[in-house]
């Protein structure tokens, strides 16, 4: 018996498309995934942002640790090179909250909207490799905190007591620009421009920036949501945005109280010479 050829399945009499009308089609998605970006760009940013600010509370709530532990007194700057056997140079913050066992590893140090190259572990003795995107308010906390010359650290109830000091900003987004750390997007200026600190002395020309243009060291970078902003953490615990921009820090009453750069322990109080000039 013959079988047919005829196919139980025929084809749609449906007509194809024309190539006007893929190219319409084409364009027409072309535009939607213009009009889509934008949003999912500020979707990412928003995510990474909340991500900082997470590393922000946990940066506090280890700094809290370090003040219990240690009678009251609030982490400094740097610190003693003891803290490591056969270190001949100091320790950063972030690596005395290390060494001390306050924080488990240095990826909480890195804002994950930056892009520097840095790992949040303390630099080599001797090198300039600051590895943090986080810095701390040394107009307040001070520089050192294992000495009693200029710069010294500060205990909890000084800054309490003082107009506004628990809504201190204690640490916020700021860069890290070093040979080693060319993730960041700014000329190389010095190797010893770190992110791991920002200067709000009265007596100092700190202030915000927001990318390579207008670069400053020891400042803030307002680098989330296109230079809208920048994370930060109080004394307080409370995170929350900084937007202040183009005036110097000391202006600002987020970083008040301060004192000038040479203050010394044995003054009439640590914040005597607050916004003197």
């Amino acid at each position: 018996m013959k079988r047919s050829s005829v196919s139980p399945f025929p084809r749609s009499a449906g007509k194809f498309f024309t190539l006007i009308e893929l190219l319409v089609v084409i364009a027409i998605i072309a535009i939607l995934a213009g009009m889509l970006l934008p949003a999912l760009n500020s979707a990412r940013e928003k995510g990474r942002s909340i991500s900082c600010k997470s590393n922000l509370k946990q940066l506090h709530l280890a700094a809290t640790f370090y003040n219990h532990d240690f009678k009251e007194w609030c982490m400094a700057r740097n610190y003693s090179k003891n803290l490591i056997p056969g270190r001949t140079n100091g320790v950063p913050w972030y690596g005395a909250m290390q060494v001390l066992g306050y924080m488990r590893n240095g990826k909480i140090c890195r804002c994950p909207s930056n892009a520097a190259n840095v790992s949040g572990k303390y630099q080599d003795d001797g090198g300039t490799n600051y590895n943090s995107t986080y810095g701390i308010s040394i107009g307040t906390f001070g520089i050192k905190g294992y000495s009693n010359e200029a710069g010294r650290p500060i205990k909890v109830m000084e800054l309490s007591r003082e107009i506004g000091g628990n809504e201190t900003i204690m640490f916020t987004d700021t860069a890290n620009i070093s040979s080693t750390n060319s993730g960041s997007t700014f000329p190389m200026k010095d190797v010893y421009d770190p992110g791991y600190e920002v200067y709000n002395y009265s007596n100092s020309t700190g202030v915000s920036f927001r990318g390579a243009a207008d670069f400053k060291i020891h400042s803030i970078y307002l680098l989330h949501s296109g230079g809208r902003y920048a994370n930060m953490v109080r004394f307080s615990g409370a995170v929350g945005m900084f937007k202040g921009y183009g005036k110097e820090l000391k202006t600002y009453r987020d970083y008040r109280p301060n004192r000038r750069a040479d203050d010394t322990y044995g003054k009439s109080g640590i914040f005597n010479t607050v916004n003197s000039n």
